[in-house]
C-alpha cells in the first residue's frame, strides 16, 4: 500500500515509514495538486485530517482515510483499523523515516565518521538511506518503538 499524507501528519508519516510503508509527505500544496499526485502515483491512499480535502478525494475517486484525532497513538490505531496498516515491533529499515528513500544494509566502514565512535565500536549492524545518507542502527529508541507498537 502506498500512501500520501498532508502537512498535518508529519509524526504519523514517520511511523508509517518506520513500518515499511511508502509514504509521500506533502506540504504547501493545493488540494487539487495533492489529489492529482495521489492518483498519478499509482493510486496512493490519501491520509489527512482535512475534512474538505477528504470530501474532494471522495468526489475524485481517490481512496482516503480521514484521521480524527491529534494524538499519535489514536492515529496509529485508526490506520490499523481502517486501512489495514501493520505495525511491527522491529522497524523494517526499508524506508527512511525522514525522506522516504529506500534503506539498505551498510558496511561499518561506509558509516565510519557518520556515527559516534562508541556506537561504531558497540553496534554490529547499520542501515543507510540511499537518498539522504542518514544512518540507522539498533539503539535505545528500539525499546520506545516496541512499547508503542505494543500499545497499538
Amino acid at each position: 500500500m502506498k500512501l500520501i499524507t498532508d502537512s498535518m501528519l508529519g509524526r504519523l508519516t514517520r511511523w508509517l515509514r518506520i513500518s515499511g510503508y511508502d509514504v509521500l509527505y506533502v506540504a504547501g500544496m493545493e488540494d487539487d495538486e495533492i489529489l492529482e499526485m495521489a492518483s498519478a502515483e499509482g493510486g496512493r491512499v490519501l491520509v489527512s485530517r482535512d475534512e474538505d480535502l477528504c470530501r474532494k478525494a471522495a468526489n475524485a475517486g481517490v481512496q482516503y482515510v480521514l484521521i480524527r484525532s491529534g494524538e499519535i497513538l489514536d492515529q496509529l490505531r485508526q490506520m490499523k483499523r481502517e486501512a489495514g496498516v501493520e505495525f511491527h515491533g522491529e522497524p523494517t529499515f526499508s524506508r527512511c523515516p525522514l525522506c522516504n528513500g529506500e534503506v539498505g544494509r551498510a558496511d561499518k566502514r561506509a558509516v565510519e565518521g557518520k556515527v559516534p565512535e562508541e556506537v561504531l565500536d558497540r553496534v554490529p549492524e547499520f542501515w543507510q538511506c540511499r537518498d539522504c545518507g542518514r544512518v540507522y542502527w539498533h539503539g535505545s529508541h528500539w525499546d520506545r518503538i516496541r512499547d508503542m507498537v505494543g500499545r497499538i
